[in-house]
């Protein structure tokens, strides 16, 4: 409750307090989450930023990931719902979310990213059952979903890392944080704006230049990333340096269309999963791009 009071507060104020000449425009921090460090940058050139404000909001919404996707801990709800899901279950939202752009996915890949591979990957099944198994339904306003044979086990790593990204680059910008970079571990990055009041985000020198309200959201796959090398566009000896690695892939988007980012962020996610092991060629309906 005290989160969403601070948002409610700063959506109007943002996290600002007043800027003089010795305060740093930028800003940087870490947060541990989803197994994996998570390193953020902010540039802030008007209004010097309350650092420790903005790291609390960013952190309660990676701890709700956490809890909500977690198959490894035993409290998280995906683990709790894993034992009754061949009848009508009511989830979380963002649980649900969670489903829905699993779903989406599933569909756009031709069946190709499946979430009911955690079973295999458990070893709990020799295969997956498939998505095509769920059901959805809307009951007295609730989502509800079962799947008709158990599934057993379920693994959103493939997509939840980018979905989160594209939670937290929407808090930022709902704080009215219009420059920043978030990397989550190497494998999923969103960049928007400028660095400073000189120099655009690396990244852009393989995008292209960012327009003033335009968001990009990477992705690459964690087996096709070199060993030792930090950055989502690091080649591998076996791929040269002018060979262009398949799994790497973007998505843009706009600020017009943000309540959109979460799911843009995850498909990206999913469609670089995909790509390490099928010659999966992106939907033509979205704004992606391999590099």
């Amino acid at each position: 409750m005290k989160v969403l009071i601070i948002m409610f507060v700063l959506a109007f104020l943002g996290p600002f307090k007043s800027l003089n000449a010795k305060e740093n425009t930028t800003s940087q921090f870490h947060l541990f989450s989803m197994g994996t460090l998570w390193k953020i940058d902010l540039y802030h050139p008007i209004q010097a930023i309350n650092k420790e404000i903005v790291k609390s909001i960013l952190n309660k919404h990676l701890l709700h990931y956490d809890q909500t996707f977690s198959d490894w801990s035993p409290t998280s709800e995906l683990r709790k719902l894993e034992k009754g899901m061949t009848n009508w279950v009511t989830p979380t939202p963002l649980f649900m979310k969670g489903l829905e752009y699993s779903k989406e996915a599933f569909d756009l890949t031709q069946k190709k990213f499946d979430i009911t591979i955690g079973a295999v990957l458990w070893k709990e099944s020799l295969k997956p059952v498939g998505l095509e198994k769920m059901r959805l339904r809307k009951k007295e306003n609730e989502k509800q979903f079962k799947f008709l044979i158990h599934p057993k086990r379920l693994t959103f790593g493939g997509n939840v890392k980018g979905m989160a990204l594209g939670k937290l680059s929407r808090v930022l910008r709902d704080l009215k944080i219009k420059n920043f970079r978030i990397d989550a571990g190497g494998g999923n990055l969103s960049v928007m704006g400028q660095k400073n009041s000189f120099m655009a985000w690396e990244e852009e020198a393989f995008l292209g230049p960012l327009k003033g309200d335009e968001i990009a959201f990477i992705s690459r796959s964690k087996r096709t990333r070199p060993n030792g090398k930090k950055h989502i566009f690091s080649r591998t000896k076996k791929e040269g340096d002018n060979k262009k690695d398949k799994s790497v892939l973007f998505c843009k988007s706009t600020k017009n269309k943000i309540e959109n980012w979460e799911r843009l962020a995850s498909l990206s996610d999913a469609f670089s999963t995909v790509q390490t092991f099928s010659n999966y060629k992106l939907p033509k309906s979205l704004n992606c791009q391999n590099l």
